[in-house]
């Protein structure tokens, strides 16, 4: 198991490597079809997300917030207003679409502790059954070879009783 754990590093090892002599074969372009550079990697998208949590796309109409940020500046105007109405709008759903996923996982944590609750109870509920029955064999041996029958007897039976009454309990509830 550890030569295959060491053996499958040293591949991923090759691979990044083949990745990054690739990318540096192939690099990513300064500017789109268009002549604007890419959104995603240029400064002003973070200086526009500290602005939209600002508020001030509230209070400046997106022209004078373009004209305000020089970095903004090497964007058209037009798209860089789609920039601010995407970033809003993406900023405001932000805490929807966590409170959704929360929701998701909560719902899926309890059907799966569920299923893993009834699995161990069944397996508990199997496990009791086995136990009770070694029991009884090793209490039928123990009452061939003893002279105080009586006394074993009512104990064993004391024990019996309470575990059938704990199983029921638990087939019950379970």
């Amino acid at each position: 198991m550890k030569d295959h754990a060491t053996n499958q590093r040293e591949k991923e090892k090759i691979e990044i490597e083949l990745f990054h002599q690739d990318k540096h074969l192939f690099p990513h372009p300064e500017k789109t079809l268009y002549g604007q550079p890419f959104w995603y990697i240029h400064p002003a998208k973070e200086r526009l997300e500290k602005d939209v949590k600002n508020k001030l796309h509230e209070s400046m109409t997106p022209k004078y917030l373009w004209m305000t940020c020089s970095e903004c500046q090497d964007f058209y105007l037009h798209n860089f207003g789609k920039c601010i109405y995407a970033e809003a709008v993406k900023q405001f759903n932000k805490t929807y679409w966590q409170l959704w996923r929360n929701k998701t996982v909560m719902k899926i944590h309890r059907e799966q502790t569920k299923k893993n609750k009834l699995e161990w109870g069944q397996k508990k509920k199997a496990k009791e059954v086995v136990e009770l029955v070694t029991q009884w064999q090793d209490c039928k041996k123990m009452m061939q070879r003893s002279n105080c029958i009586c006394q074993k007897l009512i104990h064993f039976l004391h024990v019996f009783i309470w575990k059938i009454v704990f199983l029921k309990w638990c087939l019950i509830d379970g």
